[in-house]
């Protein structure tokens, strides 16, 4: 613990200058550069600032925010976390962006039960209603189920805004790509699939071949 400690400490001490703030968004817009390059985006004497820009570079590459290799300098993993913690921190707080983190952070795993069968079960209602237009206009439960699951899709959705207390969050719900901004995978994936064989047993089981 006293090791984190330190780590963190030198991270923070590193963060708490406006120029060292500046290299590290210039290597995040870049990716890699040379000592000369950065000094001269900066905007700074290579004759006059070398020495306290030196000063600058070893600490922030002390706290492992900086990596150099082939001569040029590029963020370390922590170095790419810190940008984004920047980039966030100078967002608006009113933002979608910072609504949309809020929100997940608040999900339970009923809420993420809410979010798997929102989506599938609007995936049901288009794929009912497409099949019931295309292939058996005269079986009008396809239709029904089509309808129901729409409804159902509806209702946990508004479900969902309500329990996160943000209707930001919505539009990525409609696909899967909020389980990799979840920390725990493993249950989300979990999830997803007992969720989508139960859905599929539901739904399927009280169909017959000749209903096709």
């Amino acid at each position: 613990m006293k090791v984190e400690n330190h780590k963190i400490n030198r991270i923070l001490k590193a963060l708490n200058n406006k120029l060292r703030r500046e290299i590290l968004l210039l290597l995040s817009t870049y990716g890699r550069l040379r000592y000369s390059e950065i000094m001269h985006k900066l905007n700074l004497s290579p004759e006059s600032d070398s020495g306290w820009f030196a000063y600058h570079i070893k600490t922030l590459m002390d706290a492992d925010l900086i990596k150099r290799g082939n001569g040029s300098y590029y963020l370390s993993r922590i170095g790419k976390k810190a940008v984004l913690l920047m980039e966030e921190i100078g967002k608006p707080e009113e933002s979608i962006s910072i609504k949309l983190f809020e929100g997940l952070a608040r999900m339970t795993i009923v809420d993420e039960i809410k979010a798997t069968w929102a989506l599938l079960t609007f995936l049901f209602g288009v794929l009912f209603i497409g099949f019931y237009a295309e292939y058996a206009s005269e079986n009008l439960i396809f239709c029904l189920l089509g309808i129901l699951s729409l409804i159902v899709s509806i209702v946990l959705y508004v479900s969902l805004a309500v329990s996160l207390k943000s209707i930001y969050c919505l539009p990525i719900f409609f696909n899967l790509y909020w389980i990799f901004m979840r920390p725990r995978r493993s249950k989300e994936i979990s999830t997803i699939i007992l969720s989508g064989c139960l859905s599929i047993f539901l739904f399927l089981r009280p169909l017959k071949l000749n209903d096709f």
